[in-house]
């Protein structure tokens, strides 16, 4: 469940809400500072040049989600997304999770993915995981540059991927797996 604690600190950049009684149980939405307005712009002018350049997109999309700043227009992020940029809940989180596993890779690699879809099946790894598929990737690439199918197959090979769940009316539960 998520935690909305954090939406009523005391500091400005993430306060979202003000009482609007002494008894504290009437809220109202505090509209965006001219700085908030001014960093929602530039952030907009990121997603808006570029859904090609799914990092500076995706962070882009966190930093809009995480302080808020669709609060002015929209109730939710994910009506923000749909109606401001026309990306529906998954591909918004896609973006997010592509831009978050690049964060990771930055750090140990020199050769990035060149779109979200070769990096698509690492975002439900582990980091440590993430680097070492993407490694291999890269080793097994004909031209260095892996392809979606190559980082799916070696997520697949190394036990990684989700697996279909079954209902339960189908799970042997004799098995020892």
């Amino acid at each position: 469940m998520y935690n909305v604690y954090p939406l009523f600190k005391t500091n400005r950049s993430l306060r979202v809400c003000e009482p609007t009684s002494d008894d504290g149980y009437s809220w109202e939405i505090v509209p965006l500072d001219e700085a908030e307005k001014e960093r929602l712009r530039e952030l907009e002018a990121i997603v808006d040049r570029g859904l090609q350049t799914f990092y500076e997109v995706g962070q882009a999309l966190i930093e809009i989600r995480d302080c808020k700043l669709y609060r002015q227009t929209h109730k939710t992020f994910e009506a923000y997304c749909q109606e401001k940029w026309s990306l529906t809940r998954r591909r918004a989180y896609q973006l997010i999770d592509a831009s978050e596993v690049i964060q990771n890779l930055c750090t140990m690699v020199h050769k990035f993915p060149t779109n979200e879809r070769q990096i698509r099946p690492l975002t439900k790894l582990p980091a440590a995981q993430q680097l070492e598929i993407w490694q291999k990737a890269i080793e097994e690439s004909p031209d260095g540059n892996p392809t979606a199918k190559i980082v799916e197959r070696l997520v697949e090979e190394q036990g990684y991927a989700n697996q279909n769940k079954k209902p339960l009316s189908e799970v042997d539960l004799n098995s020892n797996h």
